[in-house]
């Protein structure tokens, strides 16, 4: 459990109430790889995180946001994609992330409960067995899996294919097995398939977990640092683990107090690379969904759990060899699926033909004439699971200019939505179905939208069985 590692990060964090000096942190520097080696690929997932809790994104919300100086700066060192995307929940997000495709590739389309949904199936063709078996790499998740519905699913991150895994294996929201009502400070660890109860403030259990793996781990190295945070409950993170003056007692204030711990112990994790691992290594920001409808400053309130902008748009950049022209913003659509397609590219694997991923290497490198998306689609559907049909299907498509949802259920009217977004400073929120009607641009749209999702993403409703 690294207690060593663990005391000095207290002592750190208690002393100066901001994240240790790089002296702090020390490598190993006999875990190293050739300079022919394929980039090391670090992950850091933010729960629950959207566009309008960061500063660098120009989101039209008033009132307070987070203070978020390292992802800032991550930003500047980098690119940042501002149509980056992400699934409306947390277990279709990290699917997608593992497969490079979408929600019926996998069965996960929804975020799991214990006991409600479909795991995701350790058979599939996922990052960490493909990026072991085909280039050699070493592979760590820490933090939230939430890719098991099984209680005592321990196992399952190993049975996925990581060498590593140490997080919890739900959200604190649900009784794990060997805690009754979960908190940020008292939880259930999963410790590669063993289940241990621990008293250890999470976000601050994540990063000692990823500090270790960073000295430690033989390069090339693919680790996902899955933050908890800032995923209910919410809740005032100790000192030094976030950049609060006060608090005014409101649950936005602790959301994003919460915000800040990701961001202080992201910067703990980049100074651990340090410069001469810093430069074999990509570094991907985060997050696998829109924010809560609760925490949401934007209108319409709709946002994690919707199809709506306000539920998939996230932050979404990168840093590192693989990244020219720091600083640089690009305006391309992309999605979490994208890092499956693109991590395999630069480790030297060719990409499997006919997944929804796209390679981003072009992109990343600034070259002229990149293939970009010219929209992007997504689902949501009901039950989850390797099924011939679903009693009920959302779907949506997104091209910049023009945005529609539509949900299916069996036995209900088909319900429609079709936004401008341009209208609305980027997002959907005037349903132009229901205005005076629709101009020949705007109808041109809608029948080109509804004839891509029935070519790409056709559905199977079936009936709702009836009870026995």
């Amino acid at each position: 459990m690294f207690s060593g590692r663990r005391l000095l990060l207290s002592l750190c964090l208690g002393c100066s109430g901001v994240s240790p000096s790089p002296d702090a942190v020390v490598r190993d520097s006999a875990a190293q790889s050739s300079p022919s080696s394929p980039p090391n690929q670090l992950i850091i997932l933010a729960d629950d995180l959207g566009v309008d809790k960061l500063d660098l994104y120009d989101v039209p919300v008033s009132g307070e946001r987070a203070l978020t100086p390292v992802i800032d700066a991550l930003a500047s060192e980098g690119v940042v994609f501002d149509r980056g995307y992400a699934a409306p929940t947390c277990s279709p997000s990290r699917a997608a992330l593992l497969t490079g495709d979408y929600p019926r590739k996998s069965g996960v389309s929804r975020a799991l409960k214990v006991g409600g949904g479909s795991s995701l199936n350790p058979d599939l063709t996922l990052l960490p067995r493909v990026l072991s078996e085909q280039a050699g790499y070493r592979t760590a998740w820490f933090g939230k899996w939430h890719l098991a519905s099984r209680p005592r699913e321990c196992e399952h991150p190993i049975d996925v294919g990581f060498d590593t895994y140490e997080g919890s294996i739900f959200n604190f929201t649900e009784s794990g097995s060997l805690v009754a009502a979960p908190t940020y400070e008292k939880w259930e660890k999963c410790i590669d398939g063993v289940p241990e109860r621990v008293e250890i403030y999470a976000t601050e259990d994540t990063v000692v977990d990823t500090l270790e793996a960073i000295e430690t781990l033989p390069e090339p190295w693919l680790i996902v640092v899955s933050f908890n945070a800032p995923h209910e409950p919410f809740h005032r993170p100790p000192e030094g683990w976030h950049r609060r003056e006060e608090f005014d007692g409101g649950k936005h204030t602790l959301f994003l107090a919460a915000i800040e711990s990701v961001d202080i112990g992201t910067g703990m994790i980049l100074e651990a690379l340090g410069e001469d691992l810093s430069s074999r290594t990509n570094v991907w920001f985060l997050g696998d969904n829109g924010t809560p409808d609760k925490m949401l400053r934007l209108p319409p309130k709709q946002g994690k759990g919707s199809l709506r902008e306000s539920g998939v748009r996230v932050p979404f950049m990168a840093r590192g060899p693989s990244i020219s022209e720091p600083g640089r913003r690009d305006a391309a659509f992309v999605h979490l699926v994208d890092l499956f397609p693109t991590v395999l590219s630069q480790a030297g694997i060719e990409v499997p033909q006919g997944i929804a991923g796209r390679d981003l290497s072009p992109l990343l490198a600034g070259e002229d004439g990149a293939e970009t998306r010219d929209a992007l689609l997504w689902e949501v559907f009901h039950p989850d699971g390797d099924l011939t049909g679903r009693i009920s299907w959302d779907r949506s498509y997104t091209d910049g200019d023009f945005k529609l949802i539509e949900r299916q259920v069996w036995g209900m009217p088909r319900r429609i939505e079709f936004f401008e977004l341009e209208v609305d400073d980027g997002w959907d929120v005037r349903d132009l179905l229901r205005g005076p009607g629709l101009n020949e641009v705007q109808q041109e749209a809608f029948d080109r939208m509804l004839e891509e999702l029935e070519q790409q993403l056709p559905v199977n409703i079936v009936e709702v069985p009836v009870p026995t």
